[in-house]
């Protein structure tokens, strides 16, 4: 659980959403709104989660709205469902795949191409390369998700790469906390190789997920960095105050 919370906290797609509202009322009021019409849509996944164990109790979990679909509901409603089902999926994966594209051109693409002094990418060298990173990062999205045999598994792995390496310095951003840019590195490295190490050592016999374990190193590291250059900077100013 803790793993699902952390791990859908300020993802890309979310965030998106909140920083388009026109006031902070705004984007509250949304917020709260869309979370209180969240809550019937998970009942109802609740229970047909119910109606498919009680019909065999051996289903896998990820099956288990297919097989009311093509088991309780009549012919007429089946393409309801189904249609229905496919436009959930469709509207989740254009999100993220829109905000991975335009991180790959933005984050990663602008920024060395002006370390390498070249000339800024033209608004059409923009659309471009965002549709070039969108069919990218589908395939291997594809490739991925055909490896795995569950929907939670699909979850689980991708959180084990976003929350041990950007939640902690995200969140401290977020909220004004300056730190070098060494704490970003070496916490974020910190996590991912915790996370990588947890899982392949220790994670089968604990049954904790190692991003947890992630997060709490990428958030030591971060600090003790940060503020260890905290304290290298009072004691610089100290010495030019003296020398002055």
């Amino acid at each position: 659980a803790l793993s699902l919370f952390f791990g859908e906290t300020l993802v890309p797609p979310y965030m998106q959403r909140l920083l388009i509202g026109k006031s902070i009322e705004d984007t509250v009021r949304g917020t709260l709104w869309s979370g209180l019409l969240s809550i019937p849509f998970f009942v109802l996944i609740g229970v047909i989660g119910i109606i498919a164990f009680s019909i065999t109790s051996d289903l896998a979990p990820n099956l288990a709205l297919p097989f009311v679909i093509q088991t309780v509901m009549p012919v007429g409603l089946k393409g309801f469902a189904i249609a229905g089902m496919m436009a959930v999926i469709m509207s989740s994966a254009d999100s993220f795949l829109n905000a991975a594209s335009v991180s790959i051109v933005h984050d990663v693409l602008k920024p060395l191409q002006k370390a390498k002094k070249k000339k800024i990418f033209t608004q059409e060298a923009e659309i471009q390369w965002t549709r070039v990173a969108t069919l990218c990062v589908g395939i291997g999205g594809i490739i991925f998700s055909i490896k795995q045999t569950s929907a939670l598994d699909v979850l689980l792995m991708a959180y084990n790469f976003w929350t041990p390496v950007i939640l902690v310095p995200l969140i401290s951003g977020l909220f004004g906390y300056k730190a070098p840019v060494q704490a970003f590195w070496v916490g974020s490295s910190a996590g991912i190789v915790s996370t990588i190490l947890w899982n392949s050592y220790v994670e089968s016999s604990v049954q904790v997920e190692g991003a947890l374990i992630g997060i709490l190193a990428n958030f030591l590291v971060f600090i003790l960095i940060a503020k260890g250059n905290e304290v290298h900077d009072s004691a610089a100013e100290c010495i030019v105050k003296k020398a002055a």
